[in-house]
């Protein structure tokens, strides 16, 4: 586990735990920056009907898909989705500056927001599609967007973002 609280006698190893932590920073980004652009973005689904093709996002409110209103819960697992991402990253960010210490505490700290963002991300984005399935009734067929692909890519990324390598003391 690369620690900046460990002495370290060789500058290369300590390089390559800032290396891993930017890495880190970066995929932490990635995903914050995606999923405020799913935010904007209104077409995560493209759905079928007898009439007009309708588009459809997690995030919209008041549309008749399903009865009752089963995305309101879509939508706010993704809100606190958003913003455990945005703190995932502000906490990466401030460890990366040396803002807070770098030891245990604070590694597994970041492993287990990352880890439990992405499994919550994951359960959002599958409670989504089952609700698109079970109102199949109500149009013919639906097509996923590029935004969908991109937040199963997040999932892939939170949960990758903290992976901290043993670097070796040379």
């Amino acid at each position: 586990m690369c620690s900046a609280s460990r002495p370290s006698s060789v500058m290369g190893n300590q390089q390559q735990c800032r290396n891993i932590h930017a890495i880190n920073l970066f995929f932490s980004s990635w995903v914050l920056s995606f999923l405020t652009i799913g935010i904007v973005v209104e077409d995560w689904v493209h759905l079928k009907t007898e009439n007009t093709p309708i588009s459809h996002s997690p995030w919209k409110s008041g549309n008749d898909l399903w009865q009752g209103d089963n995305t309101e819960n879509i939508r706010i697992m993704m809100a606190a989705i958003l913003s455990l991402t945005f703190f995932h990253n502000f906490f990466l960010g401030l460890g990366f500056t040396h803002m807070i210490p770098q030891n245990e505490y604070s590694c597994f700290t970041s492993i287990a927001f990352s880890f439990l963002t992405g499994m919550f991300l994951l359960i959002a984005l599958l409670a989504y599609h089952y609700n698109i399935k079970q109102g199949h009734y109500r149009y013919s067929n639906y097509n996923l967007t590029w935004i969908t692909f991109i937040n199963y890519l997040n999932v892939i990324m939170l949960i990758t973002s903290d992976i901290q390598f043993n670097v070796p003391e040379r």
